[in-house]
């Protein structure tokens, strides 16, 4: 019924606004469950004031309340005009509620609650009976609670039953009821709400927070990107919001994804601090025994039994039968001699082919494949770029011709000639648009060779991979997440050895070009994986050792040729640079932030081309965001904070370099076949047809279906280690959990403002560069 003089949108929102629907028999419930909690807590509170405080009151009422809101509010009503309000209702009852009432701790207090002879002489005895503790335990297996929860989710969410109970007041109290008790399920193995028992490891539930994160993603995108109105009665309702009944939805996807993802990742660096914290694990427990104690409550508890660990030694990828040929000189110098090849024919067809990069060499293997295989070699090996580096050739060749007799000038043996460098090439990658011009790519590749032979012909000790050359700098600092480092295997068998061969060399083999001794080496910090150290090694005791990624950045050790990172503010910059140039290299290629840099210089007044604008933009805003850095680091709990926790940031700005480069070589990688069958021909622009492009000209190709979510997840991975990372540098063994949360409360906000600005990015619509289109 629409009311005299209103709008049709005008009535609906009044009609709402008066539809709250106080069921007596919801919030009747509701209001006596709070009851019975209420007593039960303050009778547990002067027992155990330590377990039952005000925080557990306030966070089960507040459950109470969001559930309240939740079914009774005008959100009901809404949900039924609105597909992202529904969204919203549904976030509540899965992913807030749930958790929020475990996190009161509501069994005892509820049981503590009720009459005493109720307790002992019904409700105790059920509870305790056989059948329902199988039936409890059952339902409370990390796989139960998981696949209820995904099964609820998506069979809700199918056409036909979503509109039964758009339709039904029946079933849509069905799908509410459904909503929340599978979503008490699968927070219960997160929870674990005192006195649960604890799940046996309690990295089970960071594969299960991660695995649900990921299928919130899928389930999230379909809404986001589908073409057309999933519900028919959306389509027909009138929009309480701006947009279409497809923009409602489009937002609804956004509701559950970004939120939703929040919500799974905020318990994951809980989990991962506890999990490696033993001895407060052991505390957790001694502490729980005394509380069930003292609440009268059964203190029998699983006793976990204790049993040596045999220390084991490290795998070690050159004891692989299949792989230890990484470890090989001849291996090595073959696959350089490949790279060298591959880098003469892009000067070559830079310089003398068709100056269009989709069917350039120049234009394809550098910004297309090389910078993929580049973040993939750090991901699944370390730094692989420099064991294959073409550029080592020249190196070698120098040293010969030219002797390197000198060593490199004390003023200029730190990073910030390379942190200059880096910043360089991000600016001239963008005013030049190298990506699309093949002349100036091969320019750039055939004077990195002639740097390279200048300075290691003149200096020694590997002197432009350690101080001038960007690439390195990106893999050095890259690889502290990698899966393995150059090390040794027996730290004890180094402690017996005098001749030091690994670092000085001998008659077969030359020792680290880069000054670093192994024994003494804790990270892949300056290690180009020459692996002349291996070899050098005459007791076999140097190896690729797999190690966990990021562990190396938490302790701050003296490092070999390096020192400690709290004193080095030019690796700190460095690193700094990489972290947000990746995320501005990204946003760069989006329409909103081209747009951004073209109002900012009308503003100023500046009549500049796009490219120069890009270039200019990113250099400003690399400034800005490091000084940002500088900041959060002084208020953190630590007075080396910037030198620190600068480091802590590499996880998630490695995340959006790989999502990248990762969506470049999708959409990019069948290019290479057209611009090799294009020289092999010949080297003109013979099959340039009028109106009709270049035969087998490599036209972008769609990202698979899918492929955004695996960015999405790779962003969750590398924020969750960011944030574990900053937590234990802030925290540095002290255990002092309010301090720490101080003092790494700035640096999370700044992680998650990185984290929000790179999802966003990845939404955009991207330049295809090097393809002929865009994604």
């Amino acid at each position: 019924m629409q009311l005299e003089g209103a709008s049709p949108a005008e009535s609906v929102v009044s009609a709402v606004l008066s539809s709250w629907t106080a069921d007596p028999w919801i919030l009747g419930g509701l209001i006596l469950t709070g009851w019975i909690y209420l007593v039960g807590w303050q009778r547990l509170n002067r027992r155990v004031p330590g377990r039952y405080g005000s925080g557990q009151a306030a966070c089960f009422f507040s459950g109470l309340l969001l559930l309240a809101l939740a079914v009774s509010s005008p959100l009901d009503a809404f949900g039924t005009l609105s597909l992202s309000v529904h969204m919203t209702q549904h976030l509540l009852l899965m992913m807030i509620v749930p958790p929020l009432v475990w996190l009161g701790a509501p069994a005892l207090p509820l049981m503590h609650g009720l009459p005493t002879s109720l307790v002992r002489h019904g409700l105790g005895p059920f509870v305790a009976s056989p059948l329902v503790q199988r039936c409890a335990a059952f339902l409370g297996r990390p796989l139960v609670c998981w696949l209820a929860f995904l099964l609820s989710t998506w069979i809700w969410h199918v056409p036909f039953l979503y509109e039964l109970a758009l339709r039904s007041p029946f079933w849509h109290s069905a799908e509410h009821v459904t909503f929340l008790i599978t979503g008490l399920m699968f927070w219960w193995p997160v929870v674990q709400p005192w006195p649960a028992r604890p799940l046996s490891s309690p990295w089970i539930v960071v594969v299960y927070l991660i695995s649900a994160d990921l299928l919130n993603t899928v389930f999230s995108a379909l809404f986001t990107f589908a073409d057309h109105v999933i519900y028919p009665s959306y389509a027909l309702a009138p929009q309480l919001l701006s947009g279409t009944a497809l923009d409602d939805q489009s937002r609804a996807g956004v509701i559950m994804w970004v939120p939703g993802s929040l919500i799974f990742l905020a318990p994951l660096g809980v989990l991962v601090v506890r999990a490696l914290d033993p001895a407060a694990a052991r505390a957790r427990e001694a502490a729980s025994r005394a509380a069930l104690t003292a609440a009268g409550a059964d203190s029998q508890w699983p006793e976990q039994a204790s049993t040596s660990r045999r220390v084991k030694q490290r795998f070690d990828l050159l004891k692989v039968p299949m792989l230890a040929w990484v470890g090989k000189r001849w291996v090595r110098t073959v696959v350089q001699a490949v790279a060298f090849l591959l880098a003469l024919g892009v000067v070559l067809d830079g310089f003398l082919g068709p100056d269009l990069s989709p069917i350039n060499l120049a234009g394809v293997l550098p910004w297309t494949w090389a910078r993929a295989l580049m973040v993939f070699g750090l991901v699944l090996f370390g730094a692989a770029l420099c064991w294959a580096c073409p550029f080592t050739a020249a190196r070698r060749l120098a040293e010969r011709f030219l002797g390197a007799r000198f060593e490199w000038p004390r003023a200029l043996r730190s990073k910030w000639l390379a942190v200059g460098l880096t910043v360089l090439f991000l600016w001239a990658y963008e005013a030049a648009a190298l990506w699309d011009r093949p002349g100036w790519t091969a320019a750039l590749v055939l004077g990195y060779f002639v740097a390279a032979f200048v300075v290691d012909g003149l200096f020694r000790g590997a002197a432009f991979c350690k101080w001038v050359c960007p690439l390195g700098q990106f893999q050095f600092v890259c690889s502290a997440i990698s899966p393995f480092e150059v090390g040794v295997r027996k730290p004890s068998t180094c402690e017996s050895c005098s001749s030091h061969d690994c670092l000085r060399g001998n008659e077969h083999r030359a020792g680290c070009s880069l000054d670093l001794f192994l024994p003494e080496k804790k990270s892949s910090l300056d290690c180009t994986f020459c692996m002349d150290c291996v070899e050098a090694c005459p007791h076999d005791n140097a190896g690729v050792l797999l190690t966990v990624p990021g562990s190396t950045l938490i302790d701050d050790p003296p490092r070999s040729s390096i020192g400690r990172l709290s004193k080095r503010t030019d690796l700190a910059v460095l690193a700094l640079v990489l972290v947000w140039g990746g995320a501005l290299n990204a946003a760069a290629m989006v329409g909103p932030v081209q747009n951004l840099f073209e109002r900012f210089a009308e503003g100023l007044g500046l009549s500049l081309a796009p490219e120069a604008l890009a270039g200019a933009g990113v250099v400003c805003a690399v400034g800005v965001l490091l000084a940002l850095t500088a900041g959060v680091g002084f208020f953190s709990r630590s007075q080396l904070g910037f030198c620190r926790l600068a480091w802590a940031l590499v996880p998630l700005g490695f995340a959006m370099w790989l999502a990248h480069f990762a969506m470049h070589f999708v959409t990019g990688w069948s290019a290479v076949g057209p611009a090799l069958s294009r020289v092999l021909r010949s080297s003109g622009m013979d099959g340039v047809m009028g109106g009709g492009g270049v035969p087998g000209m490599s036209h972008a190709m769609a990202l698979p279906e899918g492929f955004l979510t695996l960015q999405i997840l790779a962003l969750n991975l590398g924020l969750l280690l960011s944030l574990y990372l900053g937590w234990r540098i802030v925290d540095a063994g002290q255990g002092r959990f309010r301090q720490t949360l101080g003092g790494v409360l700035p640096f999370g906000v700044l992680a998650l403002g990185l984290w929000l600005l790179d999802v966003w990015v990845l939404f955009q619509p991207m330049q295809m560069r090097g393809t002929m289109g865009m994604g």
